[in-house]
């Protein structure tokens, strides 16, 4: 996009093609909304499984879906406490792995 740079707000983007604008946005917006209607896929497709599943299967999905909400959380957390941001975002990203880990061991 032939736009100002964030960081040198007086340099317009060298690479910019200023015909393409149009376009760009127009895929932007389209990759945007792909991406929610991704995300929305996904958490339908988990929900329609856990519904499904019995037994240690519902416990392994519940033990993913607790460590799937972490980072999100912990971008609110990272919001109430900035100075603890690092560590936050740490146990909110260690979280899925770890998770993962527990449920499949179980």
């Amino acid at each position: 996009m032939p736009v100002p740079l964030d960081n040198y707000p007086s340099v317009d983007n060298p690479f910019g093609i200023d015909g393409a604008r149009g376009i760009l946005e127009t895929l932007l917006s389209a990759g945007a909304l792909v991406m929610v209607a991704t995300l929305f896929a996904g958490i339908a497709s988990l929900v329609v499984r856990y519904r499904r599943s019995r037994g240690t299967e519902r416990q392994q999905l519940k033990w993913f879906v607790y460590g799937a909400a972490m980072p999100p959380l912990s971008l609110l957390g990272n919001d109430l406490f900035p100075s603890l941001s690092w560590l936050i975002g740490g146990v909110g990203v260690a979280c899925v792995p770890l998770a993962i880990g527990i449920a499949v061991l179980k």
